[in-house]
């Protein structure tokens, strides 16, 4: 419980100087998040070991065949904003931790761009994940393609998006709703102190869920731009470092519709 003083202190009735003090209990996220519909859109290629190895912290080692995945996400109806929603594009690669959990393996976000200040605060201080501020677009839906741009500033960052789209079979659409049934991801708790140490600094293991009524293949598109320092100075640098990794193998795009959990509960530390 965090204790804080608002306004200062001031006069009370008997001349009596007094604080006004708050108290703040427990926090207002749920145990396990549930947003009542989503649309999830992924573009993805195979990259090179090497390359990506620098991006990862010392807890994590790159898959021998990483997997680079541009991932938007629309949320509405999210239970803990009431009804509203966000728009994200979560940037992750496939990584490995060997630990006392034994090896794992894992897509670790490299950044997460999400237009809502709420999910990212929680995101950072419970979980670990690299959030930041973006101007995340709606998904634009039409004539059979799906299309998102991220900015910063408005300076465009990241557009991307699925084309020729082709609808699964009720075979595939169980396949995957098998997989995403029990998805998990790595985070990474850092904390600097304010001499120049470190605080915190430890890997997670996150678990969520993903319920598809709706998918769809077809041929992703992507494009990084090159925004200036001064155009997108918190972002520029992270999109020149993504725009140097080589694509090995490009990989079928992915569209799909549904609703989504996210279980805080079940979410570990790393050892």
């Amino acid at each position: 419980m965090l204790l804080g003083a608002l306004g200062g202190p001031g006069r009370g009735r008997k001349g009596v100087w007094m604080t006004r003090v708050f108290r703040f209990g427990p926090a207002v996220l749920p145990a396990v998040t549930t947003v009542e519909h989503q649309s999830t859109t992924i573009i993805s290629f195979v990259t090179d070991a090497d390359a990506v190895r620098w991006m990862l912290p010392s807890h994590f080692a790159p898959a021998e065949q990483p997997v680079i995945t541009f991932m938007h996400q629309a949320l509405h109806n999210v239970d803990y904003m009431r009804g509203r929603g966000y728009n994200l594009l979560n940037v992750a690669v496939t990584a490995t931790f060997d630990g006392e959990e034994g090896w794992l393996q894992a897509p670790f976000p490299l950044v997460i761009w999400e237009n809502n200040t709420m999910p990212i605060i929680a995101g950072r201080e419970l979980h670990g994940n690299p959030k930041i501020y973006g101007e995340v677009s709606d998904l634009d839906d039409g004539k059979g393609q799906v299309s998102f741009n991220v900015a910063e500033y408005g300076s465009t960052l990241v557009e991307g998006g699925v084309r020729a789209l082709r609808e699964s079979t009720q075979d595939r659409l169980q396949r995957t709703n098998a997989g995403a049934s029990e998805a998990r991801f790595f985070g990474w708790k850092y904390l600097p102190a304010a001499d120049g140490s470190v605080d915190i600094d430890y890997p997670t293991l996150i678990r969520g869920a993903s319920h598809f009524e709706r998918t769809w293949s077809g041929d992703g598109h992507l494009t990084l731009h090159t925004p200036t320092l001064e155009q997108a100075p918190y972002s520029a640098e992270v999109v020149a470092a993504l725009r140097e990794l080589p694509h090995v193998q490009d990989r079928r795009g992915f569209y799909g519709i549904g609703t989504a959990k996210l279980f805080r509960d079940r979410t570990i530390r790393l050892r």
